[in-house]
């Protein structure tokens, strides 16, 4: 199927599914007049937590200065001295170059894969974790 037609079938069925299509855990309605009987307020929410959000999650174990996703060692200065805890990790689906860590529903870091490490990247790394030490 080419991807304009996909695109049109697509939007046929949202229209459908959101517009003509009651619910029953709607009581009947439809998506969109649930939507409009809805009193509640809307809240603003900001571009990068909103990118947080709608990435894809997942428990890990934080090893003894990474955490093991994908087949990659992702670290970053924050899991120093964090082995053994429990965190989420969020990603984008087919793209392993950062996982965002969060630990107790608070975001922690942003976390890298140590193989892919250029030399600045690796020496920027170290010289953290040097400054944390100390």
């Amino acid at each position: 199927m080419r991807i304009e037609r996909f695109a049109q079938t697509f939007a046929d069925w949202a229209g459908w599914y959101n517009l003509e299509r009651p619910h029953a855990g709607l009581g009947g309605r439809t998506p969109v007049q649930a939507w409009g009987e809805n009193t509640a307020a809307l809240a603003r929410i900001s571009a990068e937590r909103l990118r947080h959000l709608l990435l894809a999650e997942a428990e890990r174990t934080i090893g003894k200065d990474s955490i093991r996703f994908s087949s990659l060692a992702y670290v970053a200065p924050e899991l120093q001295d964090r082995g053994g805890q429990e965190v989420a990790v969020r990603y984008m689906p087919h793209d392993d170059r950062f996982i965002e860590v969060y630990l107790d529903g608070a975001h922690l870091c942003t976390a890298h894969p140590a193989e892919r490490f250029t030399p600045e990247q690796t020496e920027a790394f170290r010289e953290h974790s040097r400054a944390e030490t100390k």
